[in-house]
């Protein structure tokens, strides 16, 4: 489980920001303003740019900017 304030970055080799994710859901015990509204659980966020072969990393940054998680990753493709 991650915290409520993480914070999800993709960058790449240089270190560079690629992408940038935030949790968004309503709770369960959550009240919503609308009984519209759909349960959403997950991430909504980007990645700009990204090509095949290429080598990105994925941190998960709490609140105080601290690297909770990291998972390096590869584009899946030809890097031709």
């Amino acid at each position: 489980d991650l915290p409520r304030a993480a914070t999800i970055v993709v960058v790449d080799a240089s270190g560079r920001l690629r992408g940038l994710a935030k949790q968004s859901f309503f709770g369960p015990a959550a009240a919503t303003l609308r009984f519209t509204v759909p349960v959403k659980r997950g991430f909504d966020g980007y990645v700009s740019d990204v090509r095949p072969g290429e080598r990105l990393r994925v941190l998960v940054l709490g609140r105080d900017g601290a690297v909770l998680a990291r998972v390096d990753l590869e584009v899946p493709g030809d890097a031709r």
